[in-house]
């Protein structure tokens, strides 16, 4: 089966939010502040189902609407068991960069993972990999040939890690 990805990058920190599509299926990675453009990205793509919604790490700009969106889709949000204080701590720096209001992923919307986990998604494998130093509960995903990174590598570059915990 062929996967195809797509993209949309926006805010002050111009985060990438991705959407993979198998099929008529569909995994939401990072989805940033602006939730607007995310929706059209599912629309215009034709996905009728997210299965999952996938937090690369848990820094606000790549969980802003994770809750919002699981909400919305009815579909579980993949983290890292080691970013779930992250998420509950980014609420007033989010919430004023964005000038919108951020709302943490509650308890029931979440699938934490560890380590190396593989997750099923429209007949494909999903691997989940921990990959700490951005943050402690980064992960990459790993489907087929293509690897999403979230900020653990930059475009040309390694990723930052000198952020606080």
């Amino acid at each position: 089966m062929e996967c195809v990805w797509l993209s949309t990058t926006s805010g002050p920190l111009e985060t990438n939010t991705y959407l993979l599509k198998c099929n008529s299926e569909g995994v939401i990675v990072d989805p940033r502040a602006y939730i607007d453009d995310i929706l059209r990205l599912v629309e215009k793509s034709s996905v009728r189902v997210v299965r999952y919604i996938v937090a690369t790490h848990g820094h606000f700009d790549h969980v802003f609407y994770a809750s919002t969106l699981s909400e919305y889709y009815n579909a579980a949000i993949v983290l890292h068991e080691d970013g779930f204080q992250l998420v509950h701590s980014q609420g007033e720096v989010s919430s004023r960069l964005y000038g919108e209001h951020y709302k943490p992923p509650q308890q029931h919307q979440l699938k934490l993972v560890r380590e190396d986990v593989k997750l099923e998604f429209a007949g494909v494998e999903l691997r989940i990999l921990h990959t700490p130093g951005h943050a402690a509960g980064s992960i990459c995903m790993l489907v087929g040939g293509l690897l999403f990174t979230g900020d653990t590598l930059f475009k040309g570059t390694i990723g930052r890690i000198d952020f606080p915990e």
